[in-house]
């Protein structure tokens, strides 16, 4: 398990898309993990976007799952196969 994230003003210029594609074609070469999941808010609909694009598909929606201050917000579990399914 681990975080990825741009800093506001890394947004909306690639880094995302690399850092994304070389985690994937990371993955694919060392050729042990089969699946990757991710978890993103709702509300982040560029990075949603980015996803769709990568190949991610939702699997669920989870109801209130992050808390920021008092707000509370939904969130998407999806999921990528790194490897073709047999």
């Amino acid at each position: 398990f681990f975080t990825m994230g741009l800093r506001p003003g890394a947004q909306g210029k690639g880094y995302g898309r690399r850092l994304l594609e070389e985690a994937i074609a990371r993955l694919q070469a060392e050729g042990t993990i089969e699946i990757l999941y991710l978890m993103v808010r709702e509300d982040n609909d560029p990075a949603i976007k980015l996803y769709e694009k990568m190949g991610f598909t939702t699997l669920t929606r989870l109801d209130h799952d992050t808390k920021s201050g008092d707000q509370y917000y939904s969130a998407l579990l999806m999921r990528h196969f790194i490897r073709p399914r047999p």
